[in-house]
């Protein structure tokens, strides 16, 4: 079994979705298409990938549907990695969307893909006691690295600050984007078996906090002073600065919200 997970690319490049073992299965299906896309996208066929990316997500959705409903087949244990795959189709279509300079449908798909990656963050954590794992353990399942749902919403978030038009609505996502870092860092990792195949979720890596921590605290002191909160503002160009200077991870939450 192959296990492949998104990798941080170009800025347009696709980001790689989570692979099932194979079988004609649904989740196969939604796969290919996502490849199809991928491929698409490679050949600047912008419409052709638009177009494949919306039938992988209708694979899911309608798997999705059937697990919420109770349904049979395959779909009934895959809602973790279903929601990683479908969030990431929802991300590359937003950065095929910018290509194009669709900026409002671009905010829409990246929208989309931080629900989808906050439902299934939200599932791993419920199964951090019960399907524990230790990297370095005896694992002939599975394949890859680990799977960060953190960094996966971060970037997300991150990304769609760049293009809010409001001030407020991009202090907004870079304030989520902090609070899940500081709450990313620890020694944790989930194990979940499924039929499209075996991963193993974990926080983010200390060097990846560290650097998406400066990218939010430097955009919030810029955002802070441009809405007139310099109370806010300074101090967040402080202590990016401070955190540039240790290269350590904070220790509490930083910045509020401006009305």
């Amino acid at each position: 079994m192959v296990l492949a997970t998104m990798k941080q690319q170009q800025q347009y490049a696709p980001k790689e979705t989570i692979m099932e073992g194979g079988g004609e299965s649904w989740s196969h299906r939604a796969m290919e298409w996502s490849h199809a896309a991928s491929r698409h996208l490679q050949k600047d066929r912008l419409e052709d990938s638009i177009y494949a990316y919306h039938q992988a997500l209708e694979i899911y959705q309608r798997a999705m549907s059937s697990h919420n409903t109770g349904g049979a087949g395959d779909a009934g244990s895959d809602t973790v990695i279903s929601l990683c795959n479908a969030g990431s189709c929802w991300r590359n279509l937003g950065a095929i969307h910018r290509k194009r300079k669709s900026i409002a449908k671009a905010m829409e798909s990246w929208k989309h893909a931080e629900e989808l990656y906050r439902h299934g963050r939200d599932k791993v954590l419920q199964q951090r006691q019960r399907y524990p794992y230790q990297p370095g353990e005896e694992d002939e399942d599975r394949e890859g690295p680990v799977v960060s749902l953190d960094a996966y919403l971060v970037e997300t978030l991150q990304t769609r600050a760049t293009l809010e038009t409001r001030p407020k609505d991009a202090i907004d996502c870079h304030e989520e984007a902090l609070d899940l870092l500081l709450e990313s860092s620890g020694d944790w990792h989930v194990r979940l078996t499924e039929t499209m195949g075996t991963v193993v979720f974990g926080p983010m890596e200390q060097s990846r906090i560290m650097e998406h921590l400066i990218i939010s605290l430097q955009a919030l002191g810029s955002l802070y002073l441009a809405t007139g909160a310099y109370q806010d503002g300074l101090p967040a160009f402080e202590d990016a600065l401070e955190r540039l200077r240790q290269n350590i991870p904070p220790q509490g939450r930083l910045g509020t919200n401006v009305a």
